[in-house]
């Protein structure tokens, strides 16, 4: 996924959601060895300090929450060349948000089960 739907360079930005998943975890690997920044979104929970860390550990450069990705970095991402959704609905509206002019959003799950939400801009 990190190769076939966009030319990405060292330095651009992939964002995703399930990036605690196996998938997650190995893309982050992935980025990390492609020299891609990488902003990975999980949703809340009590151990969350524990899983930040491990996420970092394995190259994440940001490790954050749908509320913080909507709150705290609203318009402070933007640019992002690739966005991995695995969780569907309001989480894939957030991911797309992030993306930049010519930007790719990949859907290959549905975790949440309610349908994909994009909106268009012309």
């Amino acid at each position: 996924m990190l190769k076939d739907f966009v030319n990405l360079k060292p330095g651009d930005t992939v964002i995703q959601n399930g990036a605690n998943s196996a998938v997650g975890k190995a893309a982050i690997q992935i980025c990390r060895l492609r020299g891609l920044r990488s902003i990975n979104v999980v949703r809340k929970r009590d151990d969350m300090a524990s899983l930040v860390s491990e996420l970092k550990s394995l190259g994440a450069n940001e490790v954050i929450t749908e509320d913080q990705l909507l709150k705290e970095y609203r318009g402070k991402i933007k640019d992002v060349r690739l966005a991995l959704n695995c969780v569907g609905g309001r989480s894939a509206l957030l991911l797309a948000s992030t993306l930049g002019f010519r930007g790719c959003m990949v859907t290959y799950g549905g975790m949440s089960k309610q349908p994909l939400q994009v909106v268009f801009f012309c």
